[in-house]
C-alpha cells in the first residue's frame, strides 16, 4: 500500500518508479480437445440443421460445446487476443478441476506471486533499464547484458518453467489437457510475434534484442518464458501502484487535504521517487520526505496523519 510519513513512507514515495516501470514492461504483453461420441444408432439428423453450425465435442466434464475449449482467440483482424495472465493460469480454470485438485496448484501460485513481487521489487531499476535500451533502440550487446541479467535475478522463477511447475501438482488425468492449452496458447503467441516483425511492427516487450534476426517460429522456449515473466512482473507493478495510489488518496482524505496539498504531496513523492536510484529508499529519503509532506500540512492534519500511519 502506498503510504507516506515516518512508518513504511518509502512505498509512496517509490510510486512514480514504479508506475514508469509497471507502465513500460506492460507495453507489449479450454478445456482440451474432447473426443466426439459416438451418435446414438437410432439418432435421426435434425429436419433443417443451421449450415452455420459447428461439430460437437464433448467437455472433460461431460459438457457439449460447438468447438474445442481455447485459449487461442482472435481480433477480427486475426491478430491474437493477449490474455490479461499467464497462460498457465487460464489453463486452470479450463480443467474442471475440484477445489481439492486444484489444492496444489494454488499454494504453488500463491508462493510465486510473493517471488513476483520480490523480483519486481529489487529489480525495479534494471526493469525499466531494460525497456527504455529497446525503446531507444540500444546496441544489442547492451540489451543481451541486460537480459542476462534479468534471466539471473529471475532464475528460480524460471527453472523449470511455470508450466512444467504446476503441470506436476495436477491429477495424471489432467496434465495432457493441460499441455495442450498451454502449448496452443504459447505457439499462437510466438507466431504472431513472428509476424507481427516480418511485417516490420515493433516486437512485443521482452523480445528479441534489436539487430538479432527473428526466427520464422517466433520467440524460442526461453525466450517465451522470459517474454511471460515480464509481462507478470509488470502486472504485478501495475496492481501494486493502484493499490498504494488508492491508499494515499485515502490518507489525504483522512486529513481532509485540499486539492492545492494533495497535488503537492503527490508532487513530492514524485520528485522523491526521481531521486531514488534504487527501489527501496533509505531512512533518510524517508525521513526527508516526511518533513516535507508535513511542512505542506497544519498542525490538525500532521496530527491525523500520524494517527492513520500508527493504524497501518
Amino acid at each position: 500500500m502506498e503510504t507516506i510519513g515516518p512508518v513504511r513512507t518509502g512505498a509512496a514515495s517509490r510510486a512514480g518508479i514504479v508506475i514508469m516501470a509497471a507502465a513500460a514492461l506492460l507495453a507489449a504483453t479450454g478445456v482440451a480437445r474432447g473426443v466426439e461420441p459416438e451418435p446414438p444408432p437410432a439418432a435421426a439428423p435434425p429436419a433443417d440443421p443451421s449450415p452455420l453450425s459447428g461439430p460437437k465435442v464433448t467437455a472433460s466434464d461431460g459438457s457439449s460445446s460447438a468447438a474445442s475449449a481455447t485459449l487461442v482467440k482472435r481480433h477480427f483482424d486475426g491478430a491474437l487476443e493477449q490474455l490479461d495472465r499467464r497462460p498457465e493460469v487460464a489453463a486452470l480454470d479450463l480443467l474442471g478441476l475440484t477445489a481439492q485438485e486444484r489444492a496444489a496448484a494454488d499454494a504453488l501460485l500463491t508462493k510465486r506471486a510473493a517471488k513476483v513481487s520480490s523480483l519486481a521489487t529489487e529489480h525495479a531499476t534494471l526493469l525499466m533499464s531494460l525497456q527504455g535500451s529497446r525503446e531507444r533502440g540500444g546496441l544489442p550487446e547492451d540489451l543481451r547484458q541486460k537480459m542476462r541479467e534479468f534471466r539471473e535475478a529471475a532464475a528460480d522463477l524460471l527453472n523449470p518453467p511455470l508450466a512444467e511447475q504446476l503441470g506436476a501438482t495436477l491429477p495424471e488425468s489432467k496434465r495432457a489437457e493441460f499441455r495442450r492449452l498451454v502449448s496452443e496458447y504459447t505457439s499462437a503467441l510466438s507466431a504472431d510475434e513472428a509476424a507481427r516483425q516480418r511485417d516490420g511492427m515493433e516486437p512485443m516487450d521482452g523480445e528479441r534484442p534489436a539487430g538479432r534476426r527473428p526466427s520464422r517460429a517466433g520467440a524460442g522456449p526461453m525466450m517465451m518464458e522470459l517474454n511471460l515473466l515480464l509481462r507478470e512482473t509488470g502486472r504485478g507493478l501495475v496492481a501494486r501502484v493502484n493499490e498504494r495510489r488508492e491508499a494515499l488518496d485515502q490518507l489525504l482524505k483522512t486529513v481532509e487535504a485540499t486539492d492545492d496539498q494533495a497535488e503537492k504531496i503527490r508532487r513530492l513523492a514524485r520528485e522523491s521517487a526521481s531521486e531514488t536510484t534504487r527501489y527501496k529508499q533509505t531512512e533518510a529519503q524517508r525521513a526527508e520526505l516526511t518533513k516535507k509532506i508535513m511542512e505542506v500540512l497544519t498542525p490538525e492534519q500532521r496530527r491525523k496523519w500520524m494517527e492513520a500511519m500508527r493504524g497501518r
